[in-house]
């Protein structure tokens, strides 16, 4: 009886964890999203947002800093336009010099965005654009 009673306790444990998340998800995509080149002033944003992946190598703030600035034609922020342009995702590319090559560097969604397909679409996003004619390869 004890072992069927953990079990169950486990059993919902487990289902409120999944409704909750799907909570988080409607939540999520009844939010307005929006994709654009990163900007200077979202810098700061962008390394929180790499660090609490806890998955990604965080670089030196300087290059994040040059990727919003030098690199910005090649990566790409998402942003919740409800969460007074809160950067809620990340891209980073890397045009190769001589090759047509874009290498995207980093890829980073905040978490309770994440099932959403918006890495895709950040990489959609960089890859329809007016730069990206010449490219040949991502």
């Amino acid at each position: 009886m004890v072992i069927l009673s953990h079990l169950l306790c486990k059993i919902f444990t487990y289902i409120m964890y999944k409704i909750n998340n799907l909570n988080q998800k409607e939540e999520a995509l009844s939010r307005k999203i929006k994709f654009q080149k990163p900007k200077k002033s979202q810098t700061k944003e962008i390394i929180k947002l790499v660090k609490d992946t806890k998955i990604l190598d965080v670089n030196s703030e300087y290059l994040y800093y040059l990727q919003t600035i030098h690199f910005n034609k090649f990566c790409c922020v998402a942003v919740d336009e409800n969460k007074k342009n809160k950067v809620i995702g990340f891209v980073s590319g890397y045009l190769i010099p001589d090759e047509n090559s874009l290498f995207i560097w980093q890829v980073a969604v905040n978490e309770k965005y994440r099932g959403l397909g918006l890495a895709q679409k950040m990489i959609l996003n960089i890859a329809k654009r007016k730069t990206m004619k010449k490219i040949n390869f991502i």
